[in-house]
């Protein structure tokens, strides 16, 4: 009897591995050595299954207007840029399946001849990672804008009462007029920490103005007012200096410096925006946008009103988000170091503390930058499977789609590619 030859067929990664693993591989030789963890490899894939998807729209529309621009394709976006922002996507648990959480904006870079993908993270991914890195989780925040027929009455914290809350009622939720403003209102176990945001229809109208065209906010006007709403809500969380990294401080400076009202919601894939070559400006300005102005504001409120013992405290926990921060705002290092001469008899702490953890000169050019992320990414990320399928309340409660299978990548990539398969045509190479 002739001995049957057994093939043994080797199994091959499939795409969304594929780019998981360039990912790696790109952000280690950038930034520095990268480990992921299982649950963050599985938030790689599903990344590369939402930008994927994206460019595969972007290229049908570009040839139904048979427009003569770059094809919108893997081989001609710049990977090195997006696996350094993926990873720091992926670090604060942000999920590409799930609605508004991440969008993929292509910039046709005309200098490199290639696209730079700008992964925006929308109004549910603000809501998500900015309750995450809350000093005090909250246990809800819920958001509401409201119209001309309804009645709002905010209740504000006095001597008498220790809970700040509100008043709310739709008269007429057929009709109800006019958006006026909105509020949201942040819940905690813990309701003396209970607090109400209120944001004026002004707020709304400024952001509007500030947007680079209407062609999101004419046609989606009360849905672009929900993502500004969301945006000045979460701001008020207070943040954990203990929780947060590299990856929240630049997605924070990012979304700062690109306009924290940037015409983006679902329908934001649908155009390719051209960056025009030109000569080598040199080294960037010092930002001096709005956004960064608030968010270096921001900041500074967290110690400049602290008395003695909490300054000299908060100055002890935190500074190595001070060694960051002041690298960006040299300024307010020395505004520090005043007040802890007027606080302390003790001389300035900081210089030797950072000594001890710090191998390498301070860079001397660090005033120009915005943010330096060279630390290690840390798997300190925790799967909780029932933050799946939290949105904001009142808006997403978001939930993958049925391609997904539950989750399971491999059966997304085989309904994401059975029609390539079908007609022999490749996918991306990584």
């Amino acid at each position: 009897m002739a001995n049957e030859e057994k093939q043994v067929t080797k199994q091959e990664p499939t795409y969304s591995q594929r780019f998981t693993s360039m990912v790696v591989k790109e952000f280690s030789r950038e930034v520095g050595k990268l480990e992921m963890t299982p649950y963050q490899e599985r938030l790689a894939q599903h990344l590369f299954i939402g930008v994927d998807m994206a460019l595969k729209k972007l290229e049908s529309d570009r040839l139904k207007k048979n427009e003569s621009k770059l094809p919108v394709v893997w081989a001609n976006v710049n990977m090195e840029k997006l696996a350094v922002d993926a990873v720091h996507r992926v670090e604060l648990g942000l999920d590409a399946l799930i609605p508004n959480h991440i969008h993929t904006i292509p910039y046709l870079n005309g200098k490199t001849g290639k696209y730079d993908l700008d992964l925006q993270i929308g109004y549910v991914g603000k809501d998500y990672y900015k309750q995450k890195m809350a000093l005090n989780t909250p246990k809800e925040i819920i958001y509401q804008l409201v119209y001309e027929t309804d009645t709002f009455e905010p209740v504000m914290k006095t001597r008498g009462n220790e809970i700040e809350s509100y008043n709310f009622q739709i008269t007429n939720p057929f009709d109800r007029g006019a958006v006026i403003g909105g509020f949201g209102y942040i819940i905690y176990d813990d309701t003396t920490l209970n607090k109400l945001v209120i944001v004026p229809k002004s707020s709304f109208d400024k952001s509007q103005k500030l947007a680079k065209s209407d062609r999101f906010w004419n046609p989606y006007t009360e849905q672009m007012q929900l993502v500004v709403l969301v945006r000045r809500v979460t701001a008020a969380l207070k943040i954990d200096p203990e929780k947060t990294n590299a990856s929240f401080m630049k997605v924070e400076i990012d979304d700062a410096l690109t306009g924290a009202e940037r015409d983006i919601d679902d329908n934001a894939n649908g155009e390719i925006i051209d960056i025009e070559p030109g000569p080598d400006p040199g080294p960037s300005p010092k930002p001096t946008q709005e956004g960064v102005l608030s968010l270096k504001e921001a900041w500074r409120q967290e110690w400049v009103n602290l008395k003695t013992g909490g300054y000299v405290e908060y100055v002890s926990k935190n500074f190595r988000k001070i060694e960051e921060n002041t690298k960006a705002w040299p300024d307010l290092l020395q505004e520090m170091k005043v007040k802890w001469t007027k606080l302390s008899t003790n001389p300035w702490p900081l210089v030797e503390q950072v000594k001890e953890t710090t191998a390498s000169p301070p860079d001397l050019e660090a005033k120009e930058k915005v943010i330096e992320s060279t630390e290690e990414i840390k798997d300190d990320l925790l799967c909780h499977s029932e933050s799946i399928n939290k949105g904001p309340s009142g808006m997403v409660k978001a939930s993958y789609c049925e391609n997904a299978c539950q989750f399971s990548v491999d059966c997304s990539d085989f309904a994401l590619y059975q029609e390539n398969i079908k007609t022999g045509s490749e996918g991306p190479s990584f």
